[in-house]
């Protein structure tokens, strides 16, 4: 029991010393209007997901009636090793019935806004194709 008990003691401090817990942001606030790539009218209600390299899709919003968006940085928790990516790498996928998805991709480094929000992507336009 005693050896039980030291190994993981012995593991917690190793993971202390070589890796440490930290919250960082994962992905930027971005603002943007989408639209029917022919017609050039503006779309409502497109759904737009947040998809973290690795990670599941997460609905995170979708389009006013005037095609408009907003979605908040988001932050994440995690056990990083010292050799973590310094990178947040991902896309926010924009899905409508009718159209083709498309992909918006973004990055954040990582050590720059640990505590300070990234900046926001804002003016992006997202143009859909319909199928």
């Amino acid at each position: 029991m005693k050896r039980i008990l030291y190994g993981v003691v012995m593991a917690l401090a190793a993971s202390s010393a070589f890796g440490c817990i930290e919250r960082h942001w994962a992905s930027p606030a971005i603002q943007g209007t989408v639209f029917d790539h022919n017609t050039k009218v503006p779309l409502e209600r497109v759904e737009i997901y947040r998809v973290p390299i690795g990670s599941t899709p997460l609905l995170v919003g979708s389009t006013d009636i005037n095609g408009n968006f907003t979605i908040e940085a988001s932050r994440k928790t995690s056990i990083a090793p010292p050799t973590a990516d310094l990178f947040a790498f991902g896309h926010f996928s924009y899905i409508k019935q009718g159209y083709l998805p498309s992909d918006y991709e973004y990055s954040v480094r990582r050590p720059d806004f640990q505590n300070q929000e990234p900046p926001a992507e804002k003016g992006i336009v997202i143009m859909l194709r319909k199928r």
